[in-house]
């Protein structure tokens, strides 16, 4: 078995701002699919994947 598609992400918490409710944001690196199974649709999945995690998660953005 390979991997076809990695993806990582780490959450950074925001800076209380009064007045303002703040959720953290993550950052997310090192997106790829191999060069031999591009153009599948592989990366797309995985992307809305990671955009629905992210909600779960309440992540007010995400740094790619």
């Amino acid at each position: 078995m390979s991997v076809i598609v990695h993806h990582e992400s780490q959450q950074v918490s925001k800076v209380p701002r009064p007045g303002r409710i703040t959720y953290p944001f993550t950052y997310m690196t090192n997106v790829y699919t191999r060069s031999d199974r591009r153009g599948a649709g592989i990366g797309s999945e995985l992307l809305k994947q990671v955009n629905e995690w992210a909600k779960e998660q309440q992540y007010e953005f995400i740094i790619v």
